[in-house]
């Protein structure tokens, strides 16, 4: 595991612009279409482990999921709880 002290501050950094320079182009059609509206067909709620990454363990890409994270899965009981989860939710499959 990386410390604080042995982190490479730009390889995040280094990926994101792969990410623009090798995959963004031949992917440009959806990206545009993705910019204008999203239309998931499924909810994902998942803890915000970062071991937990929805789209390699569903096989699904950008658009496929509507995916909310939070501290152990967390999803309230009734309509009446109030956070980000229940307007999640509210917002994407009650419309």
């Amino acid at each position: 595991m990386r410390t604080g002290s042995d982190r490479d501050d730009g390889q995040v950094d280094r990926r994101a612009q792969a990410v623009l320079a090798e995959v963004f182009p031949g992917r440009r059609d959806q990206f545009h279409l993705l910019a204008e509206m999203q239309a998931p067909e499924w909810l994902f709620i998942t803890c915000s482990d970062s071991r937990v990454v929805p789209d390699l363990i569903l096989g699904t890409g950008p658009g496929d999921l509507f995916i909310t994270r939070n501290a152990g899965n967390v999803v309230p009981i009734t309509s009446n709880d109030v956070d980000g989860v229940t307007a999640t939710i509210d917002t994407q499959w009650r419309c």
